[in-house]
């Protein structure tokens, strides 16, 4: 089989380091000490302002203290360092304001010291960039006018994007890498696609396949299987 080089571009903000969540244990150190009811981030089902309680997190993304604190997601330093012990070159593409670029940039070279420093852009829009293969938390980067240029567009599981369709998704970075195995070496892949009707393909690590996310069924076959091939010229814009 033939190994494929890709470069591969990460979002920062809830997928490489606790964006969302971090202003939730922000928040509810407050409302502990206040007594008020505590924020589920279970329950943050948008990524734009709603007119409710979560609206909160825009404050503190106003700020520079929180991007100077903001902790590592689980297994993201892990996952690149994977990705680039392959031979795969790692791009980080993140939307920010301007004056919190130095930032980001510092956090980026001191928490991910292998990544090249030409390789971090931090950006007020993404569609300029082209990559192979793109993790990201927010449908709009990966979908629509404003998204990144990829073949391999790749949604990271959180409650906002729950129901986001048409799009591959990971639950974390270990089914990231194991994805990525997927595209870099094999010729052929069990992808499991509904023709009739596109929901996320949710990668499954024990079983090695793309399932439709509303098959429930475990005893039949969920959907039609294609070949990797035939899925990248019916359903993406070139192939890697």
């Amino acid at each position: 089989m033939c190994m494929r080089k890709l470069k591969i571009g990460f979002d920062c903000d809830d997928v490489l380091y606790k964006c969302n969540s971090y202003v939730v244990d922000l928040e509810n150190m407050k409302r502990r000490a206040e007594g008020r009811d505590l924020l589920d981030i279970r329950e943050l089902t948008s990524y734009d302002a709603t007119g409710g309680e979560f609206d909160v997190r825009f404050n503190y993304f106003k700020t520079a203290a929180f991007y100077e604190y903001q902790p590592l997601m689980e297994g993201a330093v892990e996952c690149v360092n994977k990705l680039l012990d392959m031979g795969h070159e790692i791009v980080i593409i993140s939307s920010l304001d301007s004056k919190f670029r130095s930032i980001r940039t510092r956090r980026i070279s001191e928490d991910f010291p292998r990544i090249n420093p030409d390789n971090i852009f931090i950006v007020p829009r993404k569609d300029f960039f082209s990559v192979d293969v793109m993790l990201d938390d927010a449908i709009h980067n990966l979908q629509g006018e404003r998204s990144v240029n990829t073949p391999f567009p790749v949604l990271i599981e959180k409650p906002w994007n729950q129901d986001c369709r048409g799009i591959m998704s990971v639950k974390n970075h270990k089914m990231f890498v194991e994805l990525v195995r997927k595209i870099e070496y094999s010729s052929y892949l069990d992808i499991g696609f509904n023709f009739g009707n596109i929901f996320n393909l949710k990668y499954v690590i024990d079983e090695n396949r793309m399932y439709d996310q509303m098959d429930v069924v475990e005893a039949q076959e969920p959907c039609k299987l294609i070949s990797y091939e035939e899925m990248m010229k019916r359903y993406c814009l070139e192939n890697v």
